[in-house]
């Protein structure tokens, strides 16, 4: 029995590891997305987040201050935006 028990141990371990290195991934494009680094604090992430929906929501848009994004993009990124904060976030939710 206990052979058994050690390779079940390891393909958790190796599980867990792959998931850790998707989720690192993951981190990188999301904090790419939101312009912090990827051990940002909390109040870093709303900083930049706070910035970048005021110049990118749909309400607010102005083809000017969107770098020449049309509506459409500047929508497009500002869900992105809060998908990311959303994910950086929840870093923090222990």
């Amino acid at each position: 029995g206990f052979d058994n028990d050690s390779d079940s141990d390891y393909y958790e371990w190796e599980e867990h590891s792959q998931k850790a290195r998707e989720y690192t991934e993951e981190n990188k494009r999301q904090s790419g997305i939101l312009g912090v680094a990827e051990d940002a604090s909390p109040q870093e992430i709303k900083a930049s987040y706070r910035k970048k929906a005021l110049k990118y929501h749909p309400d607010k848009y102005k083809p000017d201050n969107t770098d020449g994004l049309t509506k459409e993009q500047a929508t497009e990124y500002f869900k992105e935006l809060t998908n990311a904060y959303d994910h950086m976030m929840a870093n923090f939710d222990d």
